[in-house]
Parts: C-alpha cells; structure tokens; sequence
C-alpha cells in the first residue's frame, strides 16, 4: 500500500523552503553590499546614500553617480509633533539632493550622522597624514 502523507510535513515544507530561500537571498545581497561598501571606502550610508571620505555615491550598484564632497552641505530636519519625518537635504553641486525617512530614533541618528561627516569631510580635503594624527590624538 501507499504511504500517507502527513498534511502538516506538506505544509511546514511549503512554509520552510521559502523562507529558507528568503534568508540566503538576504543574506547574499547583504554580503554583496557590504564588500562594495568596503571597496569603495564607505563610513556611513542613509535612505540609498553612501558616503567616503571623498564623495557621495548615490546608491549601490557598481555604476551609481559620485559627486565629490568639495562644496557640499547637508542639514537635518524632522517634522510633526511629535516627529514623524526625518528629512536629510544636501545642496551644493546644482540640484539638491532630498531624502526622508519616517521617524524613529535610529533613523534620526544616522541621518544627522551622514549629515556630520559630509560636512565635515567636505570642508578639508581628506589626507592620510591627517587621519593618523586624528588618533594619535585620540
């Protein structure tokens, strides 16, 4: 006789593949992102952005536009109250660059974070020598 297939084996099965499937997908593209993240020397990314110490890429993939920092700000505002927006704006190089986020604590800090370093990398140019005696000093 044939054997009987327990209905819930079939259902975990439907239920387990996919997410396994799911997982390995994430946590291939995660892998992926972040080797390019460390090639292309990236120390912080927001809402699509990512920022080196010489420009900003807008996006991940292999062909995302750069824009070198020189003459770029950026500034951090939220709205609502409470809040309910966080809103990075960075001008300087023609059209401004806008991004918002709904609010949440992480999503603030790292805005303003990203909205730091770009200022304060844009303003002198960075220089292995200066980076060194950052933490020496430190």
């Amino acid at each position: 006789m044939g054997e009987i297939v327990n209905p819930a084996s079939i259902a975990a099965i439907i239920i387990v593949v996919p997410l396994a499937v799911a997982l390995v997908g994430a946590m291939w593209s995660d892998v992926g992102t972040s080797r390019r993240d460390k090639a292309d020397g990236v120390v912080v990314t927001w809402a699509g952005l990512r920022l080196s110490r010489t420009e900003l890429i807008l996006g991940s993939e292999p062909a995302a536009t750069r824009i070198p920092l020189a003459g770029l700000h950026a500034a951090v505002t939220t709205t609502g109250d409470p809040p309910t927006q966080v809103h990075l704006t960075i001008d300087g190089h023609g059209d401004a660059i806008y991004r918002s986020r709904a609010y949440s604590y992480g999503a603030s800090t790292d805005a303003r974070k990203l909205a730091m370093l770009l200022n304060m990398f844009a303003r002198e140019p960075y220089t292995a020598q200066a980076h060194s005696d950052l933490h020496r000093a430190a």
